[in-house]
């Protein structure tokens, strides 16, 4: 049975892929974590879009980040559900899937490229590179 969680803020919104990102925070521990949620109903309704394909590229995810071994560079995957229910303020349930990842605090890399739009100074970036290559070696060892 899976944690109870409480959403407290968008992370961000892709329309392309029909999910968001919120963090959500463990009722219990009170620690926050990032959920990615699509309303399955909303996948239904769009023309061209393979909810099935859609389970299959999640499931490909979890799969690879289920079974790595901790490390400070890569985001660990906490909890997922292809058949989540969510309730509304108003008492209505939605059928969702969701895949709940530890929290990235300074947010996803790529929106910050984007939202900066001059790239990095080469300090900054030489850090982030570094990361990057410590994460992709371990991954390799």
């Amino acid at each position: 049975m899976g944690r109870l969680w409480e959403k407290v803020g968008i992370l961000s919104k892709f329309l392309i892929l029909l999910y968001r990102v919120k963090i959500a925070e463990d009722e219990v521990s009170k620690k926050k974590y990032a959920m990615k949620i699509m309303k399955k109903e909303d996948a239904e309704n769009q023309e061209e879009f393979n909810l099935q394909l859609f389970i299959t590229l999640m499931s490909n995810e979890v799969g690879k980040l289920k079974d790595l071994p901790k490390h400070p560079n890569i985001i660990q995957l906490i909890e997922y559900n292809w058949d989540g229910v969510q309730t509304t303020s108003s008492n209505y349930n939605i059928d969702i899937l969701y895949v709940v990842l530890e929290l990235a605090e300074g947010g996803d890399l790529f929106d910050y490229i984007f939202t900066v739009n001059k790239g990095f100074p080469e300090k900054i970036a030489r850090y982030y590179f570094k990361k990057l290559i410590d994460a992709l070696e371990f991954l390799h060892s």
